[in-house]
């Protein structure tokens, strides 16, 4: 097993704190410290497989489903068990969907279903969830800056821009206020950021 300096040397360099050693020496209070209950859960994976509808396999179908929509229903759900069973005082879950889920986009009919999917997903576990004072928030983020979008195609891109009335990608670090966006109040809260407010 890797010592603690080798792990971290694989990591990309980060400001948080989870990233930096440990203080504490003691791996009972080490573990205590990160096994304790989350307060927030922003659950942002996913992955494309691109292809038109009439040539797109059902593999291909299947896996963008399996990481996006499943993905993010085991998280929520874990998270959910954990927040509930805890007793902890509320707590936040904030999925990212996708603008694409709302309007659909040439070429992605299983990327468009399954954040489609996460936004409905959301939704459901914000109504039931909120007994529990668990807030759950989707943002439908629109083209971002990821090295996701660096893998369309110039043409498709181009297109894309023309879209935007910014006329360019979102910047990920615009996103980073999302834990905090959505206010204690708001719950099943879609957030589009395509650039159109």
């Amino acid at each position: 097993m890797p010592s603690w300096g080798e792990t971290r040397d694989l990591l990309p360099p980060a400001p948080r704190s989870a990233w930096r050693e440990p203080r504490c020496p003691d791996p009972g209070i080490r573990q205590a410290r990160f096994s304790a209950v989350p307060h927030a859960c922003v659950n942002c994976a996913g992955i494309t497989r691109d292809e038109f509808l009439l040539k797109q396999t059902e593999a291909a179908f299947d896996e963008v489903i399996a990481v996006n929509l499943k993905g993010t229903f085991l998280v929520t759900q874990a998270v959910a068990q954990a927040l509930v069973q805890s007793g902890a005082p509320g707590g936040s879950i904030i999925n990212l969907g996708s603008i694409v889920g709302k309007v659909g986009n040439l070429g992605q009919v299983n990327y468009v279903a399954s954040k489609a999917g996460v936004e409905g997903l959301t939704k459901t576990a914000a109504r039931e969830l909120a007994r529990y004072g668990i807030r759950c928030n989707v943002v439908l983020p629109g083209f971002i800056r990821t090295p996701m979008t660096e893998q369309v195609p110039p043409k498709v891109m181009e297109k894309l821009l023309a879209l935007v009335p910014m006329g360019r990608l979102g910047d990920p670090e615009g996103q980073r206020h999302l834990d905090r966006g959505a206010g204690e109040y708001w719950r099943g809260w879609a957030k589009g950021m395509c650039g159109c407010e």
